[in-house]
């Protein structure tokens, strides 16, 4: 056997390999995505789910299968699944090596047999090609498949269902299945003449382990329409094939060996980082999103904002980012990227938008050709904020914006400290190209909501800056990282006298080895809903803020220190991971998404700035 294995003992320990988690998506949101042993752990992982615009977010489709060889009578499942109070097949027993790079490919070891399984993702198509090789066996064996479908979204579940479709058409090397005529069908096709049995049945209560201890529903039944059975001899392939579109069998080894091709194997931790970054871009229609995590949603809140200048600008890629900004502006209406009351909505948006931009112009150089693409939407914004019509901000008359939560107003430190750096970011420019009369107005706002924030944000019985202030005195005095932004920003709105204080509590309480908490370990509502975990949110912006404000070489240190601290180091199998966020707790294991828009762009961008440094 020419592939060496990893150590058997990790793989067969399910503690171990169900953590390791493996992803890949394609630019129109087709998405493969499990455990390194394909043991879903969490309802959102399939096998293929795409993402369905008419509900506007991601769609499970095929969401595992049961695989299994026969060899002398005897039948060895390769699949393992979870149920109530057991896992069944066991086929984690027979691994003999995983490698997810370039594509995931598993090894089975049965006796002197070794079979490979490499899956690969379509780079175009809502297409998933699983390859199986028998590389090392005394004579043929069968192989037989058993799809497992879904047809629900990604974070619902399945139960038996009365009335679907059973029945399936038969095609070229397949089936096309649709659980009623109101579905798009899915295509499960070979790539070698086969047999599929037609024989229906339901899987009760297949369990998502990951969403079980997140206390989330974690049980589904899912529908198997019957098996596919086809011989292979030694040293030989058949790929299984399923899509949202009828496929030409003859070309599937052919497309296959295309896809993979294409493929390049990552050879070091940029690699990584690349590649991650890839698998949150987005194209559909000729238009360019930005996704923030997985399952797969687009949305226009702070986070996309966030997450565009670290996800394209250290590449010099330019023109991404300008294809994603104008994507995302053309859903600008009424001056806001949602309507109050979505879920995706954020006042806040608007002025992340324009952070966005004022990074690109960083990085141009060119404040006129700036000023010439974007600065009508940014004069016409800031105007809306100093008119009082952005909805779910008011402009108070103190100069600050207040977030409108029922009847009550917030003051809240990120979005005055945002406002101030777009209000002179706005001045600047205009003063830049001529515009004297919106670079005043914009210029005159600014040094209002200056004077106010350092009155108001300021509290005697802490060192640093409040966090919330409601509009009848009440303060949350919680220690918070958002509050980094009120000196990190380009235009930064607190007093520098407070800087030094303001940045020793936040290193105290909220700097960890993975980031920084989204509160402190002494805010009485710790731990209620995830508040305390630990983001990668605003650790870019506490690397500038030490490049900022500390002297050369402890400056340049600190955030090194910042940048290796958001490095995922593990010696996994598996595709790199970036999580949303990690336990507040030793040894702060990744949780949520295993993919983060928004803690990928952090790295990149901390990285540009201490090159650039």
């Amino acid at each position: 056997m020419n592939n060496q294995p990893l150590d058997k003992n990790k793989l067969l320990d399910l503690r171990y390999s169900l953590k390791r988690e493996l992803y890949k998506c394609n630019k129109l949101g087709a998405c493969v995505s499990s455990s390194i042993i394909l043991c879903n752990t969490k309802k959102w992982h399939s096998l293929l789910s795409v993402y369905d615009e008419e509900i506007n977010c991601q769609k499970i489709l095929l969401s595992a299968i049961d695989d299994s060889i026969l060899s002398n009578g005897k039948s060895f499942y390769l699949s393992t699944r979870k149920y109530p109070n057991v896992y069944y097949p066991l086929g984690h027993q027979y691994l003999y090596n995983v490698d997810l790079n370039p594509v995931p490919t598993i090894w089975y070891n049965i006796g002197n047999i070794l079979i490979k399984k490499e899956i690969l993702l379509s780079s175009n198509e809502n297409t998933v090609y699983i390859k199986y090789t028998l590389e090392e066996s005394e004579n043929k064996v069968t192989l037989q498949i058993r799809p497992l479908l879904g047809f629900r979204k990604a974070l619902e579940l399945n139960r038996r269902q009365t009335d679907i479709f059973t029945s399936n058409k038969e095609i070229t090397h397949g089936i096309s299945y649709s659980p009623n005529s109101n579905e798009s069908p899915i295509y499960l096709q070979m790539s070698l003449n086969c047999e599929f049995v037609t024989a229906p049945d339901w899987n009760y209560n297949i369990e998502y382990s990951e969403d079980r201890m997140s206390g989330l529903p974690y049980q589904e039944d899912l529908f198997m329409p019957g098996f596919f059975e086809v011989d292979l001899s030694p040293n030989s392939s058949v790929i299984f094939c399923a899509s949202t579109k009828k496929q030409n069998v003859e070309l599937l080894n052919n497309q296959f060996n295309e896809e993979f091709s294409s493929r390049k194997k990552r050879e070091s931790y940029n690699d990584d980082l690349y590649y991650a970054a890839s698998q949150m871009i987005r194209e559909r229609k000729g238009k360019f999103y930005i996704v923030n995590s997985l399952p797969e949603k687009i949305k226009y809140s702070k986070k996309i904002f966030m997450a565009l200048p670290g996800l394209t600008l250290p590449f010099g890629n330019i023109i991404l980012f300008k294809n994603i900004i104008n994507s995302c502006a053309k859903h600008l209406k009424n001056s806001i990227f949602a309507q109050p009351g979505d879920k995706d909505f954020s006042p806040d948006s608007l002025l992340w938008y324009i952070w966005a931009i004022q990074q690109y112009n960083f990085q141009t150089g060119n404040i006129k050709e700036t000023y010439k693409e974007y600065g009508k939407t940014i004069n016409k914004i800031i105007k809306t904020g100093l008119n009082n019509r952005i909805p779910g901000l008011l402009a108070s008359n103190d100069g600050l914006l207040a977030i409108k939560k029922g009847g009550d107003l917030v003051y809240n430190i990120e979005i005055n400290a945002l406002w101030y750096n777009a209000l002179l970011f706005s001045s600047e420019m205009n003063a830049f190209n001529n515009e004297e009369e919106m670079s005043e107005l914009a210029s005159k706002a600014a040094r209002k909501v200056k004077q106010t924030f350092n009155t108001l944000f300021k509290d005697p019985s802490i060192k640093y800056l409040v966090n919330n202030i409601t509009d009848e005195g009440e303060k949350d005095l919680s220690c918070c990282p958002e509050q980094i932004l009120a000196f990190a920003l380009p235009f930064s709105v607190a007093d520098n006298d407070l800087i030094g204080p303001a940045l020793a509590e936040i290193e105290d309480k909220l700097l960890t080895p993975r980031g920084l908490r989204t509160t402190s370990l002494d805010n009485p509502l710790f731990g209620n809903n995830w508040l305390g975990y630990v983001s990668p949110e605003y650790s870019g912006f506490l690397a500038e803020l030490y490049l900022k404000v500390k002297d050369d070489e402890s400056g340049l240190k600190k955030a090194e220190e910042i940048y290796r601290s958001l490095i995922e180091d593990s010696d996994l199998p598996s595709s790199p991971c970036f999580y949303e966020r990690y336990e507040p707790g030793p040894p702060y294991n990744g949780a949520g998404s295993p993919i983060n828009a928004v803690a990928i762009a952090a790295i990149y961008r901390t990285k540009l700035l201490i090159e650039q440094y």
